[in-house]
């Protein structure tokens, strides 16, 4: 039976006696590649909500129609679908369902099919690559990306080359290797700039901004945000000119002007609110819910995460809900609650491990750490650290890397290890010297603290003798030592 569009499940066992099942499978999956190709630009506009039922209420129905695309080796057809689910997906967080579909298609493809046209194939391994970085196995992603960018170039496909060489430099980004992402930013600003894809250049504009920040230049991530605000703001696109506001506002928080920060985040807030899109509302919700943390303003910290927790929730958004959680875990840190925060970064942690986003979980593991020292248990403390240390030596994040090499220095000081403290914090140095990201303000006492009392403890001169020996240590050199448990 055909009621609206879909297919009585049970009815497709009844036809496939009648010799009907083939063609009506087809159209089933024509359908269905045809809505979520229509519903796609929709996913961030003032329909979101709307629009977002529609995959959920049939999902048996796309699960069915990739199925028989899968199985019948229409891969062109399925990939239709899933390309187009795919940022479905990652506003759900639904990422291993995404990565399998595109996996297994792709896969047939490559073995047994006929060869797709260049840019389905190169477009659908971008879309895995995306889907692979928000997961955090960010070498999955890299080869694929690539994979889909060699493709996209030699068959002259300038906007999947663009989209992928985007996708290749927030990949770098997430690595923490701000230099190569700077380098692959530069080549798709250039890109878009040729045939004057103003869109595309605002939005290569906001991810240099983002780049400058996590490098502590906010200065000049101010400059490229406001710069990408104008564009958006003479192109039109509520959603755009709301994600560059809410950039704009962590930087203003960042430079200590919480004012300006509560002022662009509040007019984020109220556009993401108008447009419908939950997800943006959530962000921000947590992002003003910092800002009066810095303030000791607890409770409406508390009541901005318990708000954001709300809208994930909403959107089935379990990614969300831990990143919200690390950050209710934070603020019970700031209160000296430090069993509450431990309590609250395990939640968060056993929500990222179930989701595999190895990214997240390292963070919630190196926030999980601070909180175990802070409470006095030092050996559950560096475990955490290491255990961080050991998931983003996979994940390359070279930035957290350089602050689990701080966390266990610290710890060090802690259990009389001074020159152990000196040897991780120039390792950690050198990294941060060479991705260009100081140590954040927040945490610099901590830091000028723990090398104050290390050289106090060596005396000048060996201090300087070991700092020089672990300027000198290589990345793989210096996490091997810190995972050394007899150092």
């Amino acid at each position: 039976s055909h009621r609206n569009g879909t297919i009585d499940i049970e009815g497709l066992a009844r036809l496939a006696e009648s010799g009907e099942l083939e063609i009506i499978a087809s159209r089933h999956a024509a359908y269905y590649a045809e809505m979520v190709e229509r519903i796609k630009p929709e996913l961030h506009g003032f329909r979101q909500q709307e629009v977002l039922r529609h995959p959920e209420e049939e999902s048996v129905n796309v699960r069915v129609a990739l199925r028989w695309s899968r199985d019948t080796g229409r891969v062109e057809l399925g990939l239709r679908i899933a390309r187009a689910m795919g940022w479905y997906w990652l506003l759900r967080g639904q990422l291993s369902e995404g990565r399998g579909w595109l996996a297994e298609l792709l896969g047939i493809e490559r073995f047994h099919g006929e060869p797709l046209p260049a840019p389905i194939r190169a477009r659908a391994l971008t879309m895995a690559g995306t889907l692979a970085r928000s997961q955090g196995d960010l070498p999955s992603a890299e080869a694929s990306v690539q994979e889909g960018l060699k493709l996209s170039r030699q068959h002259g496909d300038r906007r999947g080359e663009a989209d992928a060489l985007h996708a290749l430099t927030s990949i770098a980004h997430s690595r923490g290797d701000y230099r190569r992402a700077a380098d692959l930013y530069e080549e798709a600003r250039h890109m878009f700039s040729e045939p004057a894809d103003r869109r595309g250049m605002a939005a290569v504009l906001n991810d240099l901004g983002m780049l400058a920040r996590d490098q502590g230049n906010w200065t000049k991530a101010q400059m490229l945000h406001e710069e990408s605000l104008a564009l958006r703001r003479a192109l039109g696109g509520e959603s755009a000119i709301a994600h560059s506001l809410r950039n704009l506002g962590l930087v203003a928080h960042l430079q200590g002007d919480y004012d300006q920060a509560e002022v662009r985040l509040m007019e984020a807030l109220g556009l993401f609110r108008t447009l419908g899109d939950v997800l943006g509302v959530a962000e921000s919700l947590n992002d003003l819910g910092r800002l009066p943390q810095v303030r000791r303003q607890s409770r409406r910290a508390s009541a901005l995460f318990e708000e954001a927790l709300t809208a994930y929730r909403k959107l089935a958004n379990d990614q969300g809900v831990a990143w919200t959680l690390n950050n209710l875990g934070l603020l019970a840190y700031d209160q000296g609650q430090y069993e509450r925060a431990i309590e609250l970064h395990r939640e968060s942690l056993g929500i990222n491990r179930k989701l595999g986003v190895r990214w997240a979980a390292g963070i919630s593991l190196y926030d999980l750490a601070n909180a175990l020292h802070a409470a006095g248990d030092h050996d559950p403390a560096a475990e955490a650290y290491r255990e961080a240390l050991s998931l983003v030596q996979v994940t390359g994040d070279k930035a957290l890397i350089a602050f689990c090499l701080e966390g266990l220095a610290r710890i060090a000081l802690s259990t009389d290890q001074p020159e152990r403290t000196v040897l991780l914090s120039a390792a950690a140095d050198a990294l941060r010297t060479e991705i260009r990201a100081p140590v954040p303000p927040p945490d610099g006492p901590l830091y000028d603290c723990t090398l104050a009392e290390a050289r106090t403890v060596l005396g000048d001169a060996r201090f300087s003798v070991v700092w020089a020996a672990g300027q000198e240590l290589t990345v793989d050199a210096a996490i091997s030592d810190a995972l050394d448990t007899k150092g």
